[in-house]
């Protein structure tokens, strides 16, 4: 298992999102108007939302992430994209090959 400080080159899966909500004390600020806000990874996990909050200090680290994540993620597309052109062209090569003209 990697730890967080040692995976610079970590990827995750997920959104960054800000949760703002009230406390429930009522001298807070919150009470009048401005929520408190936490930034949060949100994610799913066998078809649960699950959400991790977040240091603002960890913000840039998951941001980082998540676009590694995002750009792997297509690079992969990209070659499964070309793997089923590769395989249409090779099938439509062996159909010319048994179709007579």
């Amino acid at each position: 298992m990697v730890s967080w400080e040692e995976g610079q080159g970590l990827v995750l899966r997920g959104s960054l999102t800000v949760m703002r909500r009230r406390c429930g004390s009522p001298g807070c600020h919150c009470a009048s108007g401005e929520l408190h806000e936490t930034p949060v990874l949100s994610y799913k996990q066998e078809g649960k939302t699950k959400m991790l909050s977040l240091t603002a200090g960890d913000v840039a680290a998951v941001s980082a992430a998540l676009a590694r994540y995002r750009e792997a993620a297509g690079a992969l597309e990209a070659q499964a994209e070309a793997g089923r052109e590769a395989l249409r062209a090779h099938l439509e090569a062996a159909r010319a090959k048994r179709e007579p003209r």
